[in-house]
């Protein structure tokens, strides 16, 4: 980076200066000097930094000063020939890394666009070690020469330059491996270093700027850089220095541990045993990291392992896998043979490496083996080590057992249950069976289990079972019973029953385990005994005590009105007021019919309303003191008819 060092020079030689069109670039100027340039033409000012009271900016140059002795400070500003020039100061700023992008409304210091060709430029309060930012602009547009220098103010700048060492780089730093290829330092720090720096190692040695990691170590490296005074000072400036850690990983080494020759139908082998582990395994038979041994690859396979560390260094080794052939192995197919008989097993073998070894599974090692049966196996080791097994079996006709089970008891409605045969014999079999009073035959059964479903009640057995080969099987079970039970038939009592209004009817149909009465398809009630009192069609459906269950007719219960008819037995017809009338009253009744007789049979009176009385008069006059009959018809709300006779007195 480049800092001003702070002095007081007192000569003002006359110093030719460069321009900078942008901040960036900007030029460092001493107040010891008189600096000169000559005004560019036709070009222009970045966009971006606040200009102020320029309204434009043809032909900027710029420049940067740091404050070294506090105060004030006045720069005259001129053209040769006198043209219109005009300026900006921007500050103070801190940071001269940031102070480019910090060119704002808020740091304007001075500012003129006037038609002048002479200007000053006025800083006022300046602090040491501060920035500013001076733009000079060519507004007339001409060929001419521009002259700038302090003319008055107790504050001065530093005039010395510091060598660019560019930006320190410790964190991270530069990281290679020990192999990799030589680099230039210089390009590793931050910035833009400048060139013709020296580098020096942690002991202050001298060192090149090209590094070799294969020889070069770890450590934190310094680049110094020379100070320059600015132009027209002749004093003595110090060094830049910018400093590079530099760490070199070491290779990793890769070691192999030893590998046994393996067989084609071994499994697999996961790769996972090389140092340092995380590489990456290639060639024959390698997939995803693991070695399938076949017998497309036998003999010596060369195996690549690459291993990248968390340094990025790697190392590539190789490692032989030899596969040797595995001898083929076959004892044959299954077979069955007869009951009691004996076979010869002997094995046949192809591939591998000969003599082999035999390991029978009663232990013996002989090169055939006979047997009456079961499983039979045999491990065979060739020369090379290489394992095969295969295994036979062998059945012998056993002598089958057939079992009878099942039956039970069921209910006459249809119900079946089952009869189960089992045969663990040579498939198909054969069964004759009895159920007591009826022999049956099933021939070629294809299933261990057979079952036949019934409703027939009797002693089931078996009389014969056999297998493809005429073995009869040996029985077990016999007597197997089915006992079909009668359905129950409760029988509601009473079946049809009327009452009347208050009254209640009990219902049952006599005992059973379980009681459902229904209402048409409406459950009502589960208990033995249903109370009614009103009008009710049922039926009810039982279960008894071996589980059948039987459904009775339907029941009635008929609800019915109550129907009442009132007769006075004497009326006293006299006129006093005083039960004069003979009145007949009733409940219910929907009909009425009533004559009164005298006792020579004549009719006196007749009615067909109930509501009319008789006043104790025939033909308009009264009767007689004495005894009258009355006959009675009605038909009440119960619909039925209903006759009644008696007397009634008539007294004066």
């Amino acid at each position: 980076m480049r800092e001003l060092l702070i002095s007081l020079i007192f000569i003002t030689p006359q110093v030719l200066f460069g321009q900078s069109p942008n901040c960036v670039g900007a030029e460092p100027f001493c107040t010891g000097t008189t600096a000169t340039f000559a005004a560019s033409t036709n070009t222009n000012a970045p966009v971006g930094p606040y200009y102020d009271c320029l309204f434009t900016q043809p032909n900027p140059a710029f420049y940067y000063l740091q404050i070294g002795q506090p105060g004030n400070l006045t720069i005259n500003i001129q053209s040769t020939p006198l043209v219109d020039i005009d300026f900006i100061c921007w500050g103070p700023f801190t940071d001269p890394n940031t102070m480019c992008d910090s060119l704002t409304a808020a740091y304007v210091e001075d500012c003129s666009y006037s038609p002048a060709a002479i200007e000053n430029c006025n800083i006022t309060n300046a602090v040491t070690g501060q920035f500013y930012i001076l733009l000079i602009t060519n507004f007339s547009n001409q060929v001419c020469n521009i002259d700038f220098s302090q003319t008055a103010g107790n504050g001065t700048t530093d005039c010395c330059i510091l060598g660019d060492a560019g930006g320190d780089n410790i964190n991270p730093g530069y990281t290679a491996c020990n192999s990799a290829p030589s680099f230039i330092m210089e390009n590793e720090l931050n910035g833009t270093p400048s060139n013709g720096g020296t580098w020096y190692d942690n002991n202050w040695n001298v060192v090149s700027n090209n590094f070799n990691p294969n020889t070069g170590v770890s450590g934190i490296y310094s680049y110094i850089v020379l100070g320059t005074p600015a132009a027209g000072s002749t004093i003595a400036c110090p060094d830049d220095t910018a400093f590079l850690a530099i760490n070199i990983n070491p290779d990793p080494i890769i070691t192999f541990p030893a590998l046994n020759e393996i067989c084609t139908n071994e499994p697999p082998l996961t790769l996972n045993n090389a140092t340092p582990a995380g590489g990456v395994y290639s060639g024959n038979g390698v997939s995803s990291g693991v070695f399938s041994p076949s017998n497309s690859i036998l003999g010596n396979n060369i195996i690549t392992y690459n291993f990248t560390d968390v340094n990025g260094c790697s190392d590539v080794e190789t490692q032989i896998i030899a596969v040797n052939e595995t001898p083929g192995l076959s004892l044959g197919l299954d077979s069955q043979i007869p009951c009691r008989s004996t076979i010869t097993i002997t094995p046949t073998i192809n591939g591998g490496a000969s003599p082999y070894i035999y390991l029978w599974n009663d232990g013996s090692s002989n090169s055939d083996i006979i047997t009456s049966g079961g499983t039979i196996s045999l491990v065979i080791t060739d020369a090379n080590g290489c394992i095969e097994s295969d295994d036979v079996i062998i059945t012998q006709d056993i002598t089958p057992i057939a079992t009878i089970n099942g039956g039970g008891s069921i209910c006459d409605d249809g119900t079946t249950t089952n009869i189960n045969f089992t045969f663990n014999g040579l498939l198909p079999w054969n069964l004759t069976y009895t159920n007591g009073s009826a022999s049956s035959t099933i021939n070629n059964i294809n299933t261990s289990n057979y079952s036949i479903t019934t409703s027939n009640a009797g002693e089931y057995n078996i009389i014969l079972a056999d297998d493809p080969n005429a073995c009869e099987a040996d029985i077990i079970g016999e007597d197997i019973t089915i006992i079909v039970n009668p359905l129950p038939n409760p029988v509601i009592n009473p079946a049809f029953y009327e009452i009347y209004p208050g009254e209640e009817i009990s219902l049952t149909a006599g005992e059973y385990f379980y009681y459902w009465w229904y209402n048409n398809d409406s459950l009502i009630s589960e208990n033995e005994i249903i109370v009614i009192d009103s009008n009710l069609t049922t039926y009810l459906v039982v279960e008894d005590e071996k589980g059948c269950i039987g459904t009775s007719a339907t029941a009635t219960v008929k609800y019915i009105p109550r129907v009442e008819l009132f007769i006075p037995n004497t009326f006293t017809p006299n006129g006093d007021q005083h039960n004069d009338l003979l009145v007949t009253t009733g409940n219910n009744i929907e009909t009425f019919y009533m004559i009164i007789m005298n006792r020579w049979g004549d009719i006196v009176y007749s009615t067909n309303d109930i509501n009319k009385f008789w006043d104790g008069r025939f033909k308009g006059n009264p009767v007689k003191q004495g005894v009258y009959t009355y006959y009675i018809e009605i038909i009440g709300k119960d619909k039925r008819p209903f006759n009644t006779s008696g007397t009634v007195n008539s007294i004066y």
